[in-house]
């Protein structure tokens, strides 16, 4: 179970069971099993988790047992969660997604999430290099323009 916390530090868990997926399919036509795009979707399930910050954050709202969602209502729970947290959140569910398929035996997607994870990763790393290549840039054409003046 991977865990994550709110932007107030409220510490919450990331539990994956069957019930979490017939919650998921009952409460808003989420399936977690059936990971392949959807008939007349363009997008593979696990990557409109990467993309749709507030979609991961519903996943993970109706996966959490009722004791810890405290009577927090879906919008305080998503109106908690700022950047950073969403970040952390998706990270924790993609993860718990992986185990998940792991321990039923479904190898092949959890193999697929691994592969997904990397991916994630390395775009993340060159996103980073551009933005500091930019940021360098930015910092050599303002010092060259303030020695001209």
């Amino acid at each position: 179970m991977k865990t994550f916390k709110d932007m107030d530090g409220k510490e919450y868990v990331v539990r994956l069971t069957l019930g979490t997926v017939k919650n998921l399919r009952d409460s808003i036509n989420f399936d977690l099993l059936n990971l392949m795009p959807a008939e007349g979707a363009n997008k593979h399930v696990v990557l409109e988790l990467y993309d749709d910050d507030v979609l991961a954050a519903q996943v993970v709202y109706h996966a959490l047992p009722p004791e810890e969602k405290n009577g927090v209502s879906e919008e305080e729970f998503i109106s908690r969660i700022d950047g950073e947290s969403s970040a952390k959140l998706k990270e924790a569910l993609l993860e718990e997604i992986k185990n998940f398929f792991l321990l039923s035996k479904r190898r092949e997607m959890a193999d697929a999430m691994k592969k997904f994870q990397e991916f994630q990763k390395e775009l993340k790393q060159n996103q980073m290099k551009v933005v500091m290549e930019l940021n360098a840039k930015e910092a050599a054409g303002a010092l060259f323009t303030s020695s001209q003046e």
